[in-house]
Parts: structure tokens; sequence; C-alpha cells
């Protein structure tokens, strides 16, 4: 590990980083980010429930979703049992989504 980051998998399916600077633990984010197959989850902490929101932390996963996007990937935040995805232009609050349950999206094309 090098002094200032912290090394982790964490986002290589999305591209979004291969090391995560300090504020992105979790003691001091509030959230936890991991891989889940094609998406970046961040399970954050419901005491804190807005912390995805905040600077640095929203603009980073706005620039996730964007790279993901590209390649049919996703970025979703949990708050307990609720989900949103979080795309290039607008987040998208799915409500309290249940195991099992899942989250499809495509691009419509417009005549």
């Amino acid at each position: 590990m090098r002094r200032g980051h912290l090394y982790a998998a964490t986002g290589t399916a999305t591209g979004c980083w291969s090391r995560v600077s300090p504020e992105w633990q979790p003691s001091i984010s509030k959230m936890m980010l991991y891989d889940e197959g094609a998406r970046l989850c961040v399970r954050v902490d419901p005491p804190h429930a807005d912390a995805w929101r905040r600077e640095p932390y929203y603009s980073r996963l706005k620039e996730c979703s964007r790279k993901a996007l590209e390649s049919q990937q996703q970025v979703v935040v949990y708050i307990r049992k609720r989900t949103i995805v979080i795309l290039p232009d607008k987040d998208v609050d799915l409500g309290d989504l249940e195991v099992g349950d899942q989250i499809w999206f495509g691009r419509r094309r417009s005549p």
C-alpha cells in the first residue's frame, strides 16, 4: 500500500478506479463500496443516508456512472432496502427492493 491511498479492487468492473483515496474509507465516508458483477455498489450507513450526495463523493460517483453506462454497467446506492441507481443525468430512486429483485436498464431509440 502506498502512503495516502487505499488500494482496492473496488470499481474495477466499471473502470472507475483501482485505488481509493483515504476519504473513501468507510469510517470517514460512511459508505462501503464493492463490486457485484457489472455493478459498483455503494452501501450507505443508514444514519448517514445522504453521505453519498456529499462532495467529493457525489461527483466521483457521477463520473463512475458515465463510465459504467458506456459499457452497460451500473452504479447503485443501497440504504438498507432503498435502492437508487446513479445515472449520468439523474438519480433514479427505485424505493425498497427485496432480495432477488433485479435492476434492468437500457436506452430507448427515439424516432
